[in-house]
């Protein structure tokens, strides 16, 4: 009777779920990483496009255009 042989399939399994698990944490990481350095200008940027169009369009006054323009830039 070998123990060996019986207990290396359970440390196999634990050793896939492990390595499965590390690169689902890799690729979260990468996704969050991502998603942080571009999500911020991004959403900057649109939302200068759409006031420079309400503004371009005459649907607001050039001071409340400069008012929104440096809320933005400020928050």
């Amino acid at each position: 009777m070998c123990f060996w042989n019986e207990g290396i399939g359970w440390w196999m399994l634990v050793g896939w779920v492990l390595t499965l698990l590390s690169l689902v944490a890799i690729i979260g990481l990468v996704v969050w990483a991502v998603v942080k350095l571009t999500g911020h200008s991004i959403r900057h940027d649109d939302a200068l496009e759409m006031l420079r169009r309400r503004y371009a369009l005459g649907q607001i006054k050039r001071e409340e255009f400069n008012q929104i323009k440096e809320d933005l830039f400020l928050s």
